[in-house]
Formats: structure tokens, sequence, C-alpha cells
């Protein structure tokens, strides 16, 4: 039944957000107990110790974000003009991507019932990645349009895809493989 899925799907998303937690919070953790014998750190492990701070930072707002959304009651939701975040947030990407060749087509007077920050989390997300991680020059195409009563943002880029990439939600909710566990070796 739906309620019994969703359970599940919450309790796996929370095993994995445990998981992304634990992983920087034990190489800092690991550094703090080399410091406590006085062993000096070199630059290296400094800079080691900074991006796994940031990572956990970064885990932990994508986490309160999801529970952000899941907790939402719906008499908390307004009507939100989704065409004109959308465009917004578009545009802004085109001027600050100017090297990439960025296709924008929002279909007007789009209106949803949502949250605008969370809206605007889930529109800067996918474009912050294609900033950081999409190889320059790459084609960028982003959309707006409706499909009976759904409204479809779509953000499509260049690549590059791995061979095993999947466009099923499931994937996502079970991103880990039970293969890479501690008991079999994982860390």
């Amino acid at each position: 039944d739906f309620e019994s899925t969703k359970r599940k799907t919450l309790l796996n998303f929370i095993a994995d957000a445990s998981h992304e937690l634990r992983t920087p919070l034990t190489i800092i953790k690991g550094y703090m107990a080399l410091n406590e014998k006085k062993i000096n750190f070199s630059r290296d492990a400094l800079k080691q110790i900074q991006e796994e701070s940031e990572r956990l930072d970064k885990n932990i707002d994508s986490l309160m974000t999801v529970l952000e959304f899941e907790s939402i009651p719906d008499t908390d939701l307004e009507p939100v003009n989704l065409s004109r975040i959308v465009i917004e947030e578009f545009e802004t990407f085109a001027k600050l991507e100017s090297n990439r060749k960025v296709s924008v087509n929002v279909a007007s007077n789009i209106w949803i019932m949502g949250d605008s920050e969370i809206i605007l989390k889930f529109i800067r997300n996918p474009l912050m990645n294609i900033r950081r991680h999409v190889i320059l020059g790459s084609k960028v195409s982003l959309s707006l349009s409706t499909a009976d009563s759904y409204a479809i943002v779509s953000i499509e880029d260049g690549g590059p895809l791995e061979d095993n990439f999947s466009f099923q939600l499931s994937d996502y909710s079970n991103r880990f493989s039970n293969e890479r566990a501690f008991e079999k070796g994982g860390s």
C-alpha cells in the first residue's frame, strides 16, 4: 500500500543520509584524534578537513530540504507563479553561463500550489550541478511546460552520462548498494 511504500522509502533515505553524514564526520574525527597526539597537519590534511566539513554541511542542507519538503502541510501551500520563478532562474543561469549553448523555453502563466523557497532550491540544485560538473561549452536545455494537470520542469545538459545511468526515481531513493555495506568492506 502507499503508506508502507512511503515509509520504506523514507527509512531507506534516512539510512542513506546517515551514511552520507557519517563518512565526512569520521574523517574529521580521525584528524582530530591525530591532533590530540600532537601530530602536525600538512596543508593537504587541513584542506581535506575543510572539504569534508563543507561536504558535511552540504549533506545536512540537502537532508533539511527533503525533510522540509516532506513536512509542509497542504494547508501551508500557496499559489506560486512557477513560470516567473523558472524564467528568472533560467535567465540568470544563461547569463552566468554565457560560454554554454543555453536554450530556454518556458510556458507562461503556470501556477502551482507550493512553497517558493523549496521550489527555488529544487530549480537551483541541478543548475548548480551543471555549473560545477558539466564540460564547458556543453549544450543545456531548460524548459517548463504542462501535460494534463502537471507542470514539467526539464533541465537537460550535455552529459557525460555513466553507462549505468538511470532515470528511474527509485534508483535515487536507493542510492547505495548493499554490496557497499561496512560488513562487505565498504567504509
